[in-house]
């Protein structure tokens, strides 16, 4: 089990992750189109690592995929443990005949039960080789679950030497902001836990035994999500008050307006 897709805003300057992307990889950062929001890019030519900044985003983005984002989450994690996770995918792969199917029907009543989203792609007829792929869980929710014929996949690609029975399983985080920072401290088996059904897919499919972590921020009381939602959306003219008044006399005309 490990990452096959790893994500965060890193706490530090462009040019100290650059500077560790250098010291820790071999090879060179090439120019790459920046994603929205962001207004520069780099990306490592040999692992195809990511690292965009600028715009009005104050903190760098980093992004790995595929074989190598294992290590660079390992590396992330030991040099910002404070860094943000954005999103991870958690990948086990099996390769056995008929695994697509009996996999399915191990998840299906989980996911049924759940009541959460499921969705099918592909040719249903397993003998038209397109390869299959079912998901479980809203592309909105926090966790989902991807089932999919990985080999059929690489064959399309041209990589025939992949067995057409080889699958994957992969489970999609995208943590809400509350849960960001608690992911990065995470194995790749833990996350398993960020939803109770998915924990019950991991027993089930995996043999792994992952405690349902609930997220916290769902505790909260009426009134705290309430001052929470509003800090949140007032936060950037808050700052500028503060920079232009100081924090006293933001407080102050905090408890005039409660006294009032």
């Amino acid at each position: 089990m490990r990452f096959d897709y790893y994500s965060a805003t890193l706490p530090a300057a462009q040019s100290h992750c650059l500077a560790t992307i250098n010291h820790h990889f071999s090879g060179h950062m090439v120019e790459d189109r920046p994603v929205k929001p962001y207004a520069h890019g780099l990306r490592h030519h040999e692992t195809g690592f990511r690292l965009y900044w600028g715009g009005h985003n104050p903190l760098p983005y980093f992004v790995a995929s595929g074989e190598h984002s294992q290590r660079a989450a390992d590396c992330i994690r030991d040099v910002y443990p404070l860094h943000r996770v954005t999103r991870a995918d958690v990948a086990e792969d099996f390769d056995e005949a008929g695994g697509f199917d009996r996999v399915v029907a191990l998840i299906e009543p989980i996911a049924r039960q759940a009541g959460v989203e499921v969705c099918f792609m592909g040719d249903p007829d397993p003998s038209k080789k397109t390869g299959r792929t079912m998901y479980y869980g809203s592309t909105q929710s926090d966790v989902r679950i991807c089932l999919y014929e990985k080999g059929l996949h690489e064959r399309s690609q041209g990589n025939l030497a992949a067995s057409e029975t080889w699958c994957r399983l992969e489970l999609r985080v995208r943590p809400r902001k509350q849960r960001k920072g608690l992911c990065a401290s995470m194995s790749p088996a833990d996350m398993w836990g960020l939803s109770r059904w998915s924990s019950q897919v991991s027993a089930s499919v995996l043999a792994s035994v992952c405690p349902f972590q609930p997220d916290p921020s769902l505790r909260l009381s009426t009134a705290d999500q309430a001052v929470g939602h509003m800090l949140r959306q007032y936060a950037g003219s808050i700052r500028r008050f503060i920079d232009e008044y100081g924090e006293e006399q933001f407080f102050r005309r905090v408890k005039d307006a409660i006294n009032a």
